[in-house]
C-alpha cells in the first residue's frame, strides 16, 4: 500500500474512532451524570497516566523503532522480535498491574495532595480506590497492544491499528448499557469493594473493551504470527534487540513525564472543587482534542517527514530549505488552528449541548462543559505550533532545549494553575493549559532564530493580516445569525435540531471563509478564487 494510501486510511480510521469515543461519553454522562461520573474519571486517570508514559508513549514508540530497523536487515528476525516483544511485554504488564494494584492507594493519595471540595465524602475516595485497582488490567493490556499496533504500522495495516480503539470504546458503552445494574457484593473492608452505583459494571466493560481491542489487533498480525512459530520459536529474555528497546524507553518516559505531572496538578486542583469538575474538564478537552488530533495526524504525515529528510540532508543544521520546509508547517497549523479556536470559542455551548446534552449531563453540565471548553479553546493554536516545532529540535539534534522546555512546564502549570483557580474555579485548569501552551510554543518558536531558521517576516505577517480578517468577517456573520435568529427560525424542533444546524451552518460558513482567505494569502487571485467557487456551486447544484 502506497503512502498516501496508508495514510488516508489511518486518518479516516482515528476520525472513526474519536467519534465513538464522542458517542462513549456522551452515553456515560447520560447514564451517570457528572458526579457520580467523577469517581470513574478520577479511578481511571491514575493507569491511563502510566499507559501514556509506558504503553503508547515509550513502549510502543520503542518497540516500532527497533522492529522497523530490524525488519530492514532481515524481515524474518523481525517477525521473531515481534512474538518475542509480545511475550516479554505480556509478563512485563503483569508485573506492572499488580504492583499498581499494591501501590493503588501511593497514586490516589497524589492525585488528592489538595484534599477535597465540599460535596466529595469519604466514600469518594474509597470508591476512587476500589476502582483504580479494578482498572489496572487495563493498564497492562494497553501495553501489549502498543506493541502489537506498532508491528500493525510496520505491515502497512494502518486502519486495522486506528480503528481498534472503537472496540475500547465499544466495552464503554457495554459496561454502562448492559452491566450498569451489576455491583461489587460485600462490604468497606473488602479489597475491590465498590458501591452499587453501576460503576462496577462499566469498569468490567472497559476491562472487556481492552480485551477485544487486543485481540482484534491480534488478528491482523495471525499470518506472521503463525509463521513464526511454524519455523520453530525459543524464547530469548535479553538479546540485543530488547536491550535496546528498553534502553529507548527510558529517556522516552523521561520526556513524557513532564506532561502527566501537568495532568496530575491540574486532576489535584480539580478535585478541589465541585463534584462534577473532573468530568466536565475531560469532556471539553475530547471536543477540543478531536479536531486538533485529526489535524496533527494530517501535519505528521505530510509536512513533518520531509522537514526531517531536509535537515537530514543539511547535516543537523538550519539551512535554507530546512526554514522554508518549517516555515510551511508553521502556516499550515495557523490555516487550521485559527480556523478551529474561533469554531470553539463562538460555538461552546451548541456543541457540548449538541454531543453530550442527553440523560442525567443536565444544563448546568452543559453549561460548565461549554465554560471549559472555551477556556481550551484558546490552547488550540499554541498546541498546534508545538506539533510543528518539536519536530524540528528533534531533526537537529537539540532535543534537551525541547526537554527543558516541558520542565519549565511544569512550574508555569503549578503557578498559572494557583492563580487562575482562585478567580476562576474550574474554568481557570483550562485557562493555564491554554497560557501553558502559549508560553511553550512562545519559547520554542524564539530558539529558532537562534538555531539559524531564516523566517520570512513579511510572509508571516500577510497570513496573519488574512487570517484576521477571515476571523472578523466570520465574527460578524456568526453575531448576524445571532442578532437574526437565523439558525432558530429554520427550524421549530426540539433544541438538539437546532444545535445540530447552528453547528453545520457555522461550520460551513467557517470553512467558506477561510478556504478562500487562504487560497488569497497564498498567491490565487480573487478572480481564480470566484470562479473556481461558481464552478462548485454549479456542480452542486
Amino acid at each position: 500500500m502506497s503512502v498516501g494510501k496508508s495514510t488516508a486510511f489511518f486518518a479516516l480510521g482515528t476520525f472513526l474512532s474519536r467519534i465513538t469515543g464522542l458517542i462513549r461519553d456522551r452515553e456515560l454522562g447520560a447514564i451517570f451524570g457528572s458526579s457520580v461520573l467523577d469517581i470513574f474519571m478520577v479511578a481511571y486517570r491514575i493507569p491511563n497516566l502510566f499507559r501514556d508514559m509506558l504503553a503508547e508513549g515509550a513502549l510502543g514508540s520503542s518497540f516500532t523503532k527497533v522492529y522497523a530497523a530490524t525488519s530492514a536487515e532481515s524481515p524474518e528476525k523481525a517477525d521473531r522480535l515481534m512474538v518475542q516483544s509480545i511475550i516479554l511485554s505480556s509478563l512485563f504488564a503483569t508485573v506492572v498491574a499488580g504492583m499498581g494494584i499494591l501501590t493503588a492507594p501511593f497514586w490516589l493519595g497524589l492525585n488528592t495532595l489538595m484534599g477535597i471540595g465540599e460535596g466529595r465524602s469519604d466514600q469518594f475516595l474509597a470508591d476512587c480506590l476500589s476502582l483504580t485497582k479494578l482498572l489496572f488490567p487495563y493498564l497492562g493490556l494497553t501495553m501489549i497492544s502498543a506493541v502489537v499496533s506498532g508491528a500493525l504500522h510496520k505491515h502497512s495495516k494502518m486502519f486495522l491499528s486506528a480503528i481498534s480503539p472503537m472496540a475500547l470504546n465499544l466495552g464503554f458503552i457495554g459496561g454502562a448499557w448492559y452491566l450498569k445494574d451489576l455491583a461489587a457484593p460485600g462490604n468497606s473492608g473488602d479489597f475491590f469493594y465498590v458501591t452499587p452505583t453501576g460503576l462496577f459494571g462499566l469498569t468490567i466493560g472497559v476491562i472487556a473493551g481492552a480485551v477485544l481491542q487486543l485481540l482484534w489487533q491480534l488478528w491482523g498480525l495471525r499470518a506472521y504470527i503463525r509463521t513464526v512459530f511454524k519455523k520453530g520459536f525459543s524464547l530469548e529474555f535479553w538479546n540485543g534487540e530488547v536491550r535496546q528497546i528498553f534502553a529507548l524507553m527510558i529517556p522516552m518516559v523521561i520526556a513524557a513525564s513532564s506532561a502527566q505531572i501537568n495532568v496530575l496538578v491540574n486532576t489535584n486542583f480539580a478535585l478541589t472543587l465541585e463534584n462534577g469538575s473532573v468530568t466536565w474538564l475531560s469532556y471539553a478537552f475530547r471536543l477540543l482534542h478531536l479536531p486538533v488530533g485529526i489535524f496533527g495526524v494530517a501535519i505528521g504525515v505530510s509536512v513533518l517527514p520531509s522537514l526531517a529528510k531536509v535537515a537530514a540532508k543539511s547535516g543537523g543544521k538550519a539551512n535554507a530549505e530546512v526554514s522554508h520546509q518549517l516555515q510551511g508547517a508553521v502556516e499550515l497549523i495557523l490555516w487550521l488552528m485559527v480556523p478551529v479556536f474561533i469554531f470553539l470559542f463562538l460555538n461552546a455551548p451548541s456543541l457540548v449541548r449538541l454531543v453530550y446534552g442527553k440523560g442525567a449531563f443536565g444544563a448546568y453540565d452543559i453549561q460548565q462543559t461549554a465554560g471549559a471548553l472555551k477556556a481550551y479553546a484558546f490552547s488550540a493554536i499554541g498546541y498546534g505550533l508545538i506539533k510543528a516545532l518539536t519536530p524540528f529540535y528533534y531533526a537537529i539534534n537539540k532535543t534537551s532545549y525541547a526537554m527543558r522546555v516541558s520542565l519549565i512546564g511544569i512550574g508555569i502549570n503549578l503557578i498559572a494553575n494557583i492563580f487562575f483557580v482562585k478567580y476562576l474555579g474550574m474554568v481557570g485548569i483550562a485557562y493555564t493549559m491554554s497560557v501553558l501552551l502559549a508560553v511553550n510554543s512562545a519559547q520554542l518558536f524564539w530558539r529558532t532564530r537562534k538555531e539559524g531558521v531564516l523566517w520570512h517576516d513579511k510572509r508571516l505577517l500577510r497570513h496573519a493580516s488574512m487570517l484576521a480578517v477571515a476571523g472578523i468577517l466570520y465574527l460578524l456573520a456568526h453575531y448576524f445569525m445571532q442578532i437574526s435568529e437565523l439558525v432558530a427560525k429554520l427550524t421549530f424542533s426540539s433544541s438538539l435540531l437546532q444545535s445540530f444546524l447552528t453547528i453545520l451552518i457555522e461550520g460551513l460558513l467557517l470553512a467558506f471563509i477561510f478556504i478562500i482567505f487562504a487560497l488569497l494569502s497564498y498567491g490565487t487571485s480573487l478572480r481564480n478564487v470566484l470562479q473556481n467557487t461558481r464552478k462548485v456551486f454549479r456542480k452542486v447544484g
